[in-house]
């Protein structure tokens, strides 16, 4: 999926965000994160991504403005690229599954739509209605 940039710039800055969210940043998921980003969002420096967050809203707000037909699909392959995220280094933490959801709220996503891509937020789906 090719993103716009500033999609791919809100996309990389919400990955990083759910990256922080348990306040741990171990070399396991750095690695992934600096994967994620070379797949998704080649040329996003990931340098910038620790002065510059993006709230979930903002993430929303830019595919709104540049990818409003891909919405769905990019919401939900941002939930798959978090969950990824999340759990390379064990299990999802209740706070990146949190921030997860949160962006999942944003995009619209539905409790059927986030458990298709998978089952790694059953625990807190009942978050998203």
């Amino acid at each position: 999926m090719d993103l716009p940039d500033p999609v791919a710039r809100a996309y990389a800055g919400a990955l990083h965000a759910v990256a922080l969210a348990d306040r741990e940043l171990g070399a396991a998921e750095s690695a992934r994160l600096d994967q994620l980003l070379e797949r998704r969002c080649p040329g996003v420096d990931r340098e910038d991504l620790f002065f510059a967050r993006t709230t979930p809203e903002a993430f929303a707000a830019a595919v709104r403005a540049h990818a409003a037909a891909a919405r769905a699909a990019i919401g939900l392959a941002f939930v798959a690229d978090a969950v990824e995220l999340g759990t390379v280094d064990g299990e999802l933490t209740s706070a990146e599954a949190h921030a997860i959801l949160r962006v999942a709220r944003c995009f619209g996503l539905t409790l059927t739509e986030v458990g298709g891509v998978t089952n790694a937020l059953d625990e807190w789906l009942g978050s998203l209605s």
